[in-house]
């Protein structure tokens, strides 16, 4: 949890925080933790997630506002 502007600013500024958006979810990627298929490997430098495979239970999702918003017009 962050609870300062400044720690914030820190996790923002970091080269390895890759933020993937995606339909009803963001993934916040760290590859050792991922549940999806992850392309092209993980031993590939370049390892991406695959969000069209989003695993429900997988510790690298979260949810903005918006996501949310898509998840209840998704459901009406």
């Amino acid at each position: 949890m962050l609870r300062t502007g400044a720690e914030a600013r820190h996790v923002m500024a970091s080269a390895s925080l890759q933020i993937y958006p995606s339909k009803g979810m963001t993934c916040v990627f760290a590859a050792p933790t991922a549940r999806c298929e992850l392309e092209p490997s993980l031993d590939d430098a370049r390892v991406t997630p695959d969000t069209d495979g989003c695993h429900p239970a997988c510790g690298n999702i979260c949810r903005t506002e918006e996501n949310i918003d898509e998840l209840r017009a998704e459901a009406a």
